[in-house]
């Protein structure tokens, strides 16, 4: 571990600048009653910065060499308007500011090894390195920001976007951390063995412990809901009975959800190891279009439950209005982007010439389905904020149901395979339809549309 042991340890070092500069931040800030942007802020950004990009280059982790990149001439331009850089000597400051050309004038002047070390890495897939690459562009945009808001008041300051985009970028890279544990646990590095499936497994297990844990910090920290929790205290019936009845109906439909798609499954293996890793890698990739919609639904289910609650009807038709123009925009988008340019999307994640034109026929066929999807489960929430979970229930127990016995038929078809795929696409088309139709009947029926108050 000798050599992988020297690493790590100049990550940590790296990373223990990082944490003590926030450290003096906030205790100079405490100080000064104050948001401040003190010199050892910076002093110690820069250090951290030369450590971390260091640790990238070793690790062959282009996310992090990108993001510190982006952000090391910024640190330069507080040290100017803290009045640091003049004090320094000349050598130091020609050190400093030549330091990074020096770097990617020796990365492109063997551009191929670059390329094989960092987006050809077995270690690091490349959706998990435009994963990280990602979160590093965001938690680095934080000082892009902090440089634009100090810039415009000559002075150099940490306004609230600063703390925000932190907060954003740092949620990302945590995520990106945890994603890096599968790769180390399945191919092993390091003092940790090979253990292939037992190693996805493992960091499975490791992510959900982290996410649980945080969640029960945060829950005890807060001040408005979770302070009142008691949870060995006996339940309250009358609410107790509210909860089941609007929650009873969504969780019987999500068991009967999973029960399906596992028979689904069961379907898809009966076509080969191919056809598997086909559907598992290209439901992670439209799962940008629904899981997208799902936040929306989770805002509409908000504004609706809180208009409702107010007796704003007409605000409730607006938000809803709102929300389906923003999630008909992003499913017309994940349509046209999964019909028209389905290779290169699949080509990602797989690269298998046998399997890729699996892919391009999976992404191609639930493209269709991708507005109406998104239309669902927009509805699904607008209904649930209003209290009725039944009809959207309904709609998917029925429909997702459904893809059973149409499955079985198409696949005896010329179709084959591509007839499970189609038999998703047709159920998910018409339970947009439908659900959209039904909340539209409701609303008239509540006078929703047409209410000016």
């Amino acid at each position: 571990m000798g050599g992988n042991g020297f690493i790590y340890v100049i990550g940590f070092l790296a990373q223990a600048f990082f944490s003590a500069r926030i450290i003096f931040q906030w205790v100079l800030s405490e100080k000064a009653k104050k948001v401040v942007s003190p010199s050892i802020f910076w002093i110690l950004s820069i250090a951290g910065s030369y450590l971390l990009c260091i640790y990238g280059w070793l690790r062959d982790d282009f996310s992090i060499i990108f993001g510190q990149f982006i952000s090391y001439y910024i640190y330069l331009w507080n040290l100017n308007e803290k009045g640091i850089w003049n004090k320094l000597h000349g050598v130091l400051k020609t050190l400093l500011v030549i330091t990074p050309i020096i770097a990617a004038a020796f990365m492109l002047h063997d551009a191929q090894h670059f390329i094989d070390s960092f987006f050809r890495n077995e270690k690091v897939p490349l959706w998990l390195l435009v994963f990280g690459s990602m979160g590093q562009v965001i938690f680095t945009l934080r000082f892009v920001y902090q440089w634009a808001y100090s810039f415009h008041h000559k002075e150099s300051l940490l306004p609230a976007g600063f703390w925000i985009i932190s907060l954003v970028g740092s949620s990302v890279i945590v995520a990106y951390g945890v994603f890096r544990l599968d790769p180390v646990l399945i191919f092993g590095i390091g003092p940790f063995p090979v253990l292939r499936v037992t190693g996805a497994a493992i960091a499975t297990v490791i992510a959900q412990m982290i996410v649980t844990v945080m969640f029960f910090i945060f829950a005890m920290k807060d001040t408005v809901l979770f302070q009142y929790v008691r949870y060995l205290k006996k339940p309250d019936l009358h609410h107790l009975k509210g909860i089941v009845r609007i929650g009873f109906p969504t969780s019987v439909q999500s068991m009967l959800f999973t029960g399906i798609s596992m028979i689904i499954a069961r379907l898809v293996a009966g076509y080969g190891d191919a056809a598997v890793a086909v559907q598992k890698v290209g439901s992670q990739i439209e799962s940008i279009s629904w899981m997208t919609a799902d936040g929306f639904a989770a805002a509409v289910n908000s504004f609706t439950s809180q208009n409702h609650g107010a007796g704003k009807k007409r605000r409730i038709y607006q938000g809803y209005v709102s929300a389906l123009k923003v999630v008909f925009v992003w499913g017309i988008f994940c349509t046209l982007l999964l019909i028209c340019c389905p290779a290169p999307v699949f080509r990602i994640f797989i690269t298998e010439k046998d399997v890729i034109p699996l892919g391009v026929d999976y992404l191609r066929i639930l493209g269709v389905s991708q507005l109406f999807m998104s239309l669902e489960i927009t509805t699904a929430g607008a209904f649930s904020g209003y209290g009725k979970t039944v009809p959207p229930s309904v709609i998917s127990i029925v429909f997702t149901t459904l893809r059973i016995p149409l499955a079985l038929i198409l696949v005896h078809t010329t179709l084959a395979l591509n007839g499970i795929w189609w038999s998703i696409t047709i159920s998910s088309i018409l339970k947009g339809v439908l659900l959209f139709v039904w909340f539209y009947i409701f609303m008239r029926g509540e006078k929703i549309i047409y209410n000016r108050k």
